[in-house]
């Protein structure tokens, strides 16, 4: 499928149709989104331009040997392969998508997982069963599943296994549970932070572009971000935050993100300033729990997902990508 994006003076008046015409990417699951380093897809290597993505199918074998992969799942769902990992598309529909983890690592963020949506992965032998909105890995050796965030169902004998937060599931035929620290992490858990952080900041120009376009937007999907050259989410209702703390704002609640609220001149007799520091929210309603204004955001620093740290201020303001053309693969 090949899509063109039109010059930047032409980028803003157009990009509302253009933005609905990549919504499309939604209907299956395996967009090879980023990849670091030597990595294959069926044998032959995965090179990601701007605007050029290949996409796993059924049956698609993904290697990492010296590199790293990130993969679009269902909207809101990322698949993140460690080095040295080797990942196979078993079923790509959104409604039924099934990975199997023949070696390495994978880690799974899951901003949002709507009801219709399915996600599986298998690990030595045995089927994991995404429940909801989380953070899941995944070791091929020894097989196991960690939930960082979020619920799964390993299947077993009488009956599946249902773990939450904070455990971790061995999937070598023993389905023994123990408690791990989910304050833990290593360079695989890191640098899917800092993706998800990436993602999260295309999303602030995306669902913009969807509102100011007067698009209807009714589903979460995966849609394409002009100006960083990337997919990112866009959830169909409210924000929703995902396990690391990234904000994804829809259309209808990206304006929390820009907007500033006046505070009250303490000496009186004027106007009040502008606080930077502070988002405007319509009267009555509450305020979504997403930090940023006027296109600042703030995004931790690297850790765990509910570790401290410092935070920093990143400017969001993107550099536009003139003559795109899009390609999936």
């Amino acid at each position: 499928m090949h899509l063109k994006f039109w010059h930047l003076p032409c980028v803003l008046a157009t990009l509302a149709s253009f933005a609905a015409a990549q919504h499309v990417v939604s209907f299956r699951s395996g967009l090879i989104h980023y990849v670091e380093g030597r990595v294959t897809l069926d044998g032959s290597p995965v090179s990601v331009k701007p605007g050029d993505f290949p996409r796993m199918r059924d049956s698609s074998v993904l290697e990492t040997t010296l590199g790293r992969a990130e993969v679009l799942l269902t909207p809101g769902t990322f698949a993140r392969l460690s080095e040295h990992g080797q990942l196979v598309l078993v079923a790509g529909d959104i409604t039924d998508t099934r990975l199997r983890l023949e070696s390495g690592s994978a880690m799974l963020e899951v901003a949002e997982l709507e009801r219709q949506n399915a996600v599986a992965v298998q690990v030595g032998g045995v089927w994991v069963k995404l429940q909801k909105r989380g953070l899941y890995r995944f070791d091929a050796a020894p097989p196991r599943v960690l939930v960082y965030d979020g619920e799964i169902t390993a299947a077993g004998e009488p009956k599946p296994l249902k773990a939450g937060k904070g455990r971790e599931v061995s999937l070598d035929g023993s389905q023994l549970v123990a408690r791990f620290d989910t304050e833990t992490g290593d360079a695989l858990y890191r640098w899917s932070a800092r993706r998800s952080r990436y993602v999260s900041m295309a999303n602030l120009a995306a669902a913009r572009t969807i509102r100011d376009s007067g698009l209807r937007w009714s589903r979460a999907g995966w849609e394409w971000n002009a100006y960083l050259a990337m997919f990112t989410f866009v959830p169909a209702g409210d924000m929703v935050r995902s396990p690391f703390g990234t904000a994804f704002y829809s259309p209808r609640t990206v304006g929390y993100a820009f907007q500033r609220r006046f505070s009250i001149n303490p000496g009186g007799g004027g106007a009040g300033q502008p606080d930077p520091n502070r988002a405007a929210y319509p009267v009555g309603s509450q305020p979504p729990s997403a930090s940023g204004a006027s296109g600042v955001m703030s995004t931790p620093s690297e850790g765990p997902a509910s570790g401290g740290g410092e935070t920093r201020r990143t400017d969001v303001t993107p550099t536009p990508q003139e003559n795109t053309v899009v390609t999936i693969r």
